[in-house]
């Protein structure tokens, strides 16, 4: 049984397997990440936004 385990590792995990499948999991958490960033610069904004809009309101 682990003969067969490590026989079909060892088929399965090849230098151009690898590589995709490092590509892929960079692609994954790149599709991941952007979308978070992207989140996060729109939140900040919003209440830098917001603080202004208090402040002006004081100001007047």
């Amino acid at each position: 049984m682990i003969q067969v385990v490590v026989e079909i590792s060892s088929k399965v995990i090849t230098k151009e397997n690898i590589d995709f499948f490092i590509k892929c999991l960079r692609f994954i958490l790149t599709a991941l990440f952007i979308p978070i960033i992207n989140w996060y610069w729109h939140y900040i904004n919003y209440v830098k936004f917001k603080n202004m809009i208090k402040k002006s309101m004081l100001i007047v």
